[in-house]
C-alpha cells in the first residue's frame, strides 16, 4: 500500500512538472495570440478572446481533468462547455464572432483555454483551427486506446440505461460476422494514428500528456 501511494505521489508530482513546464511555453506565446483579438480594443479592458490553447482530446482521455488543472492557475481562463465549433458545420457557419462570445472573460495577459474532444477525430477541424489563428496550441492528452473504447462505451451504455433507451453489448457492436467492425465509432477514435496523421500535416507542435 505504501509503495503504491508513493508511485501516485511520484506520477502527480511529474504531471505537475509537465504542467507548469505547458504553462511557461503557452503564456510565452501570448503576443502572438493575442493579436486575433478585434482591432481597437483596449489592452488595459477585460475582452473575450479567442483561446491561446485548445484541449482537442481524446475523448475519455481526462481532458475534463486536465482543463481543470490548467484553470486552478490565476493566469488561465476557461471554457465551461465544450463548444464544438471546428467540428460541427452549424457551429462553424455562426462564425468567429459568435465563437469569440462562448469563451470567458479574461485579463489582457490571461491565457483562455478550450476543451473540445471531438476536435481530434473531426476531419475539417485542423483546418479550421489553424485558419482561425496559426499561432494557437494544440493540447492532447491520450490513454491506453482499449481503456479509451471500453470507457467510451460504457459511458454511452450509462447513458442509455439512463433514458431507459436499448442498448447492444460491446462485442456486438465491435464485430461483425465474425470480424472486427471498423465502422464502430468508439474503436474509430481509438485509432491515434489515423487522427495524428491528419492533425500534424501542418507539422505542428504537440504536448501529449500520458496519465493512463
Amino acid at each position: 500500500m505504501f509503495w503504491t501511494l508513493l508511485l501516485a505521489l511520484i506520477l502527480l508530482l511529474l504531471l505537475q512538472a509537465q504542467l507548469l513546464v505547458c504553462l511557461h511555453e503557452l503564456r510565452a506565446s501570448l503576443t502572438s495570440v493575442t493579436s486575433a483579438t478585434p482591432s481597437g480594443t483596449s489592452n488595459a479592458s477585460t475582452l473575450q478572446r479567442l483561446p491561446g490553447a485548445i484541449i482537442i482530446g481524446v475523448r475519455k482521455g481526462g481532458t475534463r481533468a486536465l482543463l481543470e488543472m490548467l484553470n486552478l492557475h490565476p493566469d488561465v481562463e476557461v471554457a465551461k462547455n465544450e463548444i464544438h465549433y471546428f467540428n460541427l458545420d452549424e457551429n462553424f457557419r455562426k462564425g468567429l464572432d459568435w465563437y469569440r462570445a462562448q469563451m470567458p472573460v479574461t485579463l489582457p495577459g490571461q491565457l483562455t483555454v478550450e476543451k473540445t474532444p471531438g476536435y481530434f477525430t473531426a476531419p475539417p477541424a485542423p483546418k479550421r483551427i489553424w485558419a482561425t489563428n496559426p499561432a494557437v496550441k494544440l493540447l492532447l492528452i491520450v490513454r491506453d486506446p482499449a481503456e479509451r473504447l471500453v470507457s467510451d462505451y460504457t459511458q454511452v451504455l450509462h447513458n442509455r440505461i439512463h433514458q431507459n433507451k436499448p442498448y447492444q453489448p460491446l462485442e456486438e457492436l465491435l464485430l461483425f460476422q465474425g470480424h472486427i467492425n471498423p465502422k464502430y465509432k468508439a474503436l474509430q477514435r481509438s485509432f491515434y494514428y489515423q487522427h495524428l496523421a491528419r492533425c500534424c500535416r501542418r507539422r505542428r507542435r504537440f504536448w501529449s500528456f500520458h496519465l493512463r
